[in-house]
């Protein structure tokens, strides 16, 4: 989803019009060969576009997420941007004006986003009396955190 929406902003920097906003890619009506029950997920397709149907049981506070660093060096107090590709902040390696490695984040010009976890279990009517039911762990950004509650059944992808 990144690759996709890292393209739409690309191809709207040169438009004569520009979005106010953030602009977020959702993908729905999956086909029918992209549904897979969570017993059946593994690491290719967690990492890949399913569909699935599961029962939220757990879920996160919603707290924010660093997408844009914006770096300034401590010595020579020039500003560098790093994109932040996981939940670790990564600092750039040197500054290069001076060399050095000791920066200070800049919260207030950095990019945050929502991050919201939840746990989301296979339905108890697709579970065999002899199985434990199979749960993942997602990730909702932006705009579709707080959507989803305990208890609530979910299809992810349609």
């Amino acid at each position: 989803m990144a690759v996709l929406n890292e393209a739409l902003t690309e191809a709207l920097q040169n438009a004569p019009v520009r979005p106010i906003g953030d602009i977020n890619i959702r993908i729905t009506d999956l086909p029918p060969d992209f549904d897979k029950p969570l017993s059946e997920t593994t690491v290719e397709s967690v990492h890949g576009l399913f569909s699935t149907t599961g029962v939220v049981t757990a879920q996160t506070q919603v707290y924010p997420l660093l997408k844009i660093g914006l770096f300034k060096c401590r010595q020579c107090k020039s500003e560098t941007e790093m994109p932040q590709l996981t939940e670790r902040v990564r600092k750039p390696l040197a500054c290069p004006q001076c060399g050095r490695k000791d920066w200070e984040l800049l919260e207030a010009k950095s990019k945050f986003v929502n991050l919201q976890r939840l746990e989301i279990q296979e339905p108890i009517e697709n579970v065999q009396s002899y199985e434990k039911a199979r749960k993942i762990i997602v990730s909702a950004e932006s705009d579709i955190c707080n959507i989803a509650y305990p208890g609530e059944c979910i299809v992810t992808g349609k």
